[in-house]
């Protein structure tokens, strides 16, 4: 008996290529790969929904949605549906709803495909009068600056989901004979940052101080720059300002109108109502009419009437006119809708209901103006509180304002201060006369749900014997001094050019009845492309978005304005070309499931003979 060896023509084996393609598709073809891409497609799922739930939707994102080998799964099950399909040939009248469910759900996914890799998902803030062309997407990306490398450059780096820890080359920085590298050797994506100021050759004055009675104790640092120089601390202001404020000794004893504009602070006697109309005007370019007065009002189909005693409760209320003949040109370049001309504005104050808005519509004034309704006597909602400081040239001075009334004197670090207000002492800790910012970052939980966490990330940078460490948190400059030159980096996210700018007319908050709480946001937007020679006007609000040229905007929130800043409108931006693709899918694949019905219907008439 002989024994045949393995035939071989032309140096081939038994199994050709043809045989190897046979059996490759037969295995992308098979019911077994589609149970099992089908299973474990079903627990990604399953543990992407767990970690979104209990971490954030970037988690998810990051971990299983955005991944590339999800999009990899998702590849091999168009591969198991077509090569599913394409066994069947020739196909027969009868597998046409086979055919059509199955390229349907491969249209499905395909669609889903492209929403992962091209899909925009970012955000827009524009303050209002301001214009946009540019859309913040989740990337993060370094910008760096170096002065002594003379170098400049945008670098992303790969977003994480949980804290990190390790070294990542960021850049390799290169002039003549020198070289510089950059690493990041912790990312933080949910930080606590907190800002304390240091001690510096130059900059700004700096304190921190510390407000306490025995329920609280609290300890905040100010500075003479504009986004330290005030803070809201419970019963009262703590601010750095330019200026000392000057008591007027004629309205210590009686009610008056205290008219606020930046650091600014005025303030107007009411008269008797005899008295009216009452005119003042200030050297600023602002000029106050009151209008009217009540002691006892109240609000009858959107009027305000007069009461009187004891029928009525007593409701001092004033109604005055705020005008501004001439605007400052930092306020007239922000924004486009304010004129040379003067601007009126129509405010209601109530004495007893101080947080109420004074502009009827409206959360803030438009013209950067507070009015409170002060009453000597009548408790805190009668009087302003504020802690104030001043650099002088003998040193920094407090003041201690209580409604009207100021006290003053000389900080001295460590010095306790009584203020008159619920028991409330105050003490500066620490007096710095030139400083400069430093950040503390605390790391949170990766499932720390914290409105105010951030992200953050420490870089290294060295030059030879030369090395530094520093954090740099999400949408905070920094900067330092490295190698004889300056060195800054910032944490930010990539921006898209939308090809078209979006300018933001007015934005408006409606409140629910009664109430300071936000029922809905409105924005006024004018929408302009030059290339294409279009303009539209739309007012976006939650449920009705603005879609042009692919792009949808959404109404997703607003930051309120500081130091008589207008407020800014936040939009959700979305580009998704997969949705008119899954749409169509969901099309095909839905006719294809009718059909399948209908032809297994014919058939089983036919096989039992109905006709």
């Amino acid at each position: 008996m002989n024994t045949k060896s393995p035939q071989k023509t032309n140096g081939a084996s038994l199994f050709s290529g043809a045989d190897v393609m046979r059996r490759v598709f037969k295995f992308f073809a098979s019911l077994q790969l589609a149970v099992g891409t089908l299973v474990i497609l079903m627990i990604v799922l399953a543990a992407g929904t767990i970690i979104e739930s209990r971490y954030s939707a970037d988690a998810a994102r990051i971990l299983v949605y955005g991944s590339p080998w999800f999009g990899l799964l998702l590849m091999v099950l168009v591969l198991n549906l077509a090569c599913s399909a394409a066994d069947r040939l020739p196909w027969k009248k009868k597998h046409i709803g086979f055919v059509l469910t199955h390229l349907g759900i491969i249209v499905i996914l395909g669609g889903s495909l492209a929403t992962q890799q091209v899909a925009v998902d970012g955000q827009m803030q524009l303050q209002e009068g301001a214009t946009g062309k540019w859309v913040t997407l989740k990337q993060p990306v370094f910008y760096l600056y170096s002065q002594a490398f003379k170098d400049e450059r945008m670098i992303p780096f790969k977003e994480r989901a949980f804290r990190w820890k390790g070294h990542e080359s960021i850049a390799h920085l290169k002039s003549d004979d020198r070289k510089a590298d950059v690493t990041m050797t912790q990312y933080l994506p949910k930080a606590q940052v907190e800002t304390r100021w240091i001690a510096s050759e130059k900059g700004p004055a700096a304190l921190k101080v510390t407000l306490h009675n025995s329920f609280m104790n609290v300890s905040q640092w100010l500075a003479d720059e504009p986004m330290s120089r005030e803070i809201a601390m419970g019963p009262a202001t703590l601010k750095f300002a330019s200026e000392l404020l000057q008591p007027t000794a004629e309205i210590l004893n009686q009610p008056y109108l205290e008219i606020g504009r930046g650091d600014e602070k005025m303030q107007i006697p009411v008269p008797d109502k005899t008295a009216l109309p009452f005119e003042k005007v200030f050297e600023n370019g602002l000029t106050v009419k009151l209008t009217e007065i009540y002691n006892f009002a109240y609000v009858e189909e959107n009027i305000l009437k007069e009461g009187s005693a004891p029928e009525n409760a007593e409701n001092p209320a004033v109604v005055l006119q705020v005008i501004l003949s001439s605007a400052p040109s930092a306020l007239i370049s922000s924004r486009s809708a304010l004129a040379a001309q003067p601007q009126t504005e129509t405010h209601t104050v109530f004495a007893n209901f101080p947080e109420f808005p004074t502009v009827h519509g409206r959360p803030e004034s438009q013209l950067g103006v507070k009015v409170q309704y002060r009453r000597p006597g009548t408790g805190s909602k009668g009087e302003s509180h504020e802690l104030r400081f001043v650099s002088l040239p003998d040193g920094i001075h407090y003041q201690i304002q209580t409604g009207a009334k100021i006290q003053d004197g000389k900080v001295e670090a460590g010095k306790e201060v009584v203020t008159g207000w619920m028991n409330l002492q105050f003490r500066v800790d620490e007096v710095l006369l030139s400083a400069a910012q430093d950040l503390v970052v605390t790391p949170l939980d990766d499932d720390d749900r914290s409105e105010s966490a951030t992200s953050a990330a420490e870089i290294e940078i060295k030059s030879g014997a030369l090395a530094q460490k520093f954090w740099v948190v999400e949408g905070i400059h920094k900067s330092l001094m490295f190698d004889g030159g300056l060195f800054e980096v910032i944490f930010g996210r990539r921006q898209l050019a939308l090809g078209f700018e979006l300018a933001l007319k007015d934005f408006r908050v409606k409140n629910d009845p009664g109430t300071d709480t936000p029922a809905a946001f409105e924005s006024d937007v004018v929408l302009k492309d030059f290339a294409r020679g279009a303009s539209i006007e739309r007012t976006i609000s939650m449920n009705q978005p603005l879609v042009y040229r692919g792009f949808r905007f959404y109404q997703a929130g607003y930051t309120p304005g500081v130091s008589g800043e207008p407020d800014s409108s936040v939009f959700a931006v979305g580009k998704d070309p997969g949705v008119p693709v899954k749409y169509a899918g969901a099309i095909i694949m839905i006719a294809g499931i009718l059909l399948m019905f209908y032809t297994r219907a014919y058939s089983v008439r036919n096989e039992k003979g109905i006709q």
